[in-house]
């Protein structure tokens, strides 16, 4: 299952108090793009940038709790969101690049694993080239 840091290190806690500066403006900018408007000084973008500077600033000041609340406000809300994501992603890939192939090669004919029977055959054993010597397998190329 997947957790949210609610303590953070401290160089994580610093990587995020700089990248917040334009990181937490640039994603209000994104949300206001999709809801439709493109405003540099719509009230959210302000607030956004307010956020990100004014946890920048008390960060460097050394009251780090700003930084750490707004991280983790930011973690509770991204991990559902990830948590779907990543799920229809891997879905997605599995039902329309995956399963198609295996479609095809079911058409054609294919059987790379050596699966049919084969009520003609003796012994379905596989005859292998010579042993290699072990050290072979450290000179890969």
């Amino acid at each position: 299952m997947l957790k949210v840091d609610f303590r953070p290190a401290p160089h994580i806690l610093r990587q995020f108090a700089y990248i917040a500066i334009v990181g937490v403006p640039l994603v209000a900018l994104l949300i206001l793009k999709l809801c439709g408007v493109f405003a540099w000084s719509h009230p959210a973008m302000l607030a956004a940038a307010g956020v990100g500077l004014v946890q920048a600033l008390l960060f460097m000041l050394g009251v780090k709790i700003v930084t750490h609340v707004v991280y983790v406000v930011l973690m509770v809300v991204a991990m559902p969101i990830g948590f779907v994501l990543s799920h229809v992603l891997i879905a997605a890939i599995y039902y329309l690049v995956i399963t198609p192939i295996g479609l095809i090669f079911r058409l054609v004919g294919r059987d790379a694993i050596g699966r049919k029977l084969d009520p003609k055959a003796a012994s379905y054993w596989v005859v292998r080239g010579a042993v290699r010597a072990k050290a072979s397998y450290f000179k890969l190329y």
